[in-house]
């Protein structure tokens, strides 16, 4: 079976379906799928791509500033056009709602009677719709309607998502199939120093709860330690974040530290003692899976769908509250290491034995079938 992935950008900085969408096709080739992906970058882009003697890599570049600006390109259509003549997939799997690239795949899949899967990642949900609203209204109305009608099904990473989806009046099926998480072939060694640290990893954006956070760390300032901002900046909002810890004299109790390495990520993780991410919305929320994996409990909020966190005693799921976010860092901080550890193996055993990616490319590949007989 040919299965053909398709995505607007894989810039190695943007983390979320960047990273997942490479490990999907390399695992899907594993289960023995034939599998190409078709991207868009500029050419001065750091890319996450998968192993290319196993998956069948194509990228349109922009040739233009408008081409750029829009994230079209002329090249993407033209792969596009060129690998349905030749190897005509089974199943084209659309990644993203809103982009140029995403209503031209529906078109084509459409004019070639090829099954098309479309991913929405989140961007269909409230508080990414209340992101740019007048701009996603019209969009809606002109042409994203048009692209979830094409697709003979949706596909999303939680029921939490599914849920959103016939408030907007879209009935198409729906497959719910959680993302995957890949672990180091080496994980670091933990080492124990002071101070003790509580670690963000995520994009700086304002749907990510970082103002909500500094604010429960400024009334805590926990004595020994620190927390870490890792991620990178989106949009410019990291100096935003810094200014914010500069008025509240936060400066010795946060580290900004900026996007980070694969290798550096997993350092990060196994050395923190407790991963923080206060998001107003995830559909999934990967980091807080690999988070997990690493061995760390977790607060988050009841934006992302990990509820199952508070049910089998691995962290806190709270409302994205001042004091619900307080009350939960406050029994985080105050847990003795032995017992934030033991929260820990929890977390790790759970999401190392759901979310293995050969185990989700097993399911998405028997849903493929189905859809193409």
């Amino acid at each position: 079976m040919h299965i053909l992935q398709t995505i607007a950008g894989l810039n190695i900085n943007n983390g979320g379906t960047s990273r997942t969408v490479p490990y999907l096709c390399e695992a899907l080739t594993e289960q023995g799928a034939e599998v190409s992906l078709l991207t868009i970058a500029n050419p001065d882009e750091v890319l996450s791509l998968p192993d290319e003697h196993k998956v069948n890599v194509r990228i349109g570049r922009p040739q233009s500033c408008a081409e750029k600006r829009f994230q079209m390109a002329h090249e993407f259509e033209v792969h596009l056009e060129h690998l349905i003549q030749t190897q005509r997939p089974d199943i084209i799997h659309d990644h993203g709602v809103w982009l140029w690239s995403n209503w031209l795949v529906s078109k084509i899949a459409c004019k070639h009677k090829i099954p098309l899967v479309n991913s929405p990642n989140g961007m269909l949900m409230p508080a990414s719709l209340a992101h740019k609203n007048l701009l996603k209204r019209m969009s809606w109305m002109f042409y994203q309607r048009q692209v979830t009608q094409r697709a003979s099904t949706l596909h999303v990473t939680s029921e939490v998502e599914r849920s959103y989806l016939s408030a907007l009046g879209i009935h198409k099926p729906v497959w719910v199939i959680p993302n995957g998480i890949r672990l180091p072939s080496t994980m670091p060694t933990k080492r124990f120093i002071t101070p003790r640290k509580a670690l963000f990893l995520s994009r700086l954006h304002p749907i990510k709860g970082l103002m909500l956070l500094l604010d429960a760390w400024k009334n805590i300032r926990p004595e020994g330690w620190i927390l870490e901002i890792a991620g990178p900046d989106e949009g410019g909002y990291a100096a935003e974040v810094l200014k914010k810890i500069a008025e509240n004299d936060l400066s010795a109790a946060v580290r900004v530290l900026g996007p980070v390495s694969d290798i550096e990520k997993w350092d990060l993780l196994v050395q923190a003692d407790l991963f923080v991410l206060p998001s107003k919305s995830e559909n999934f929320g990967i980091v807080i899976a690999e988070a997990m994996a690493a061995g760390l409990p977790v607060v988050t909020t009841t934006g992302a769908p990990w509820l199952v966190l508070k049910t089998e005693k691995m962290g806190w799921w709270v409302e994205p509250t001042l004091s619900a976010l307080e009350g939960a860092l406050r029994e985080g901080l105050r847990l003795s290491p032995g017992d934030r550890s033991l929260m820990g193996m929890r977390a790790h055993q759970y999401v190392t034995t759901k979310f293995t990616w050969n185990r989700i490319a097993s399911t998405f590949l028997d849903k493929y079938r189905n859809l193409h007989t």
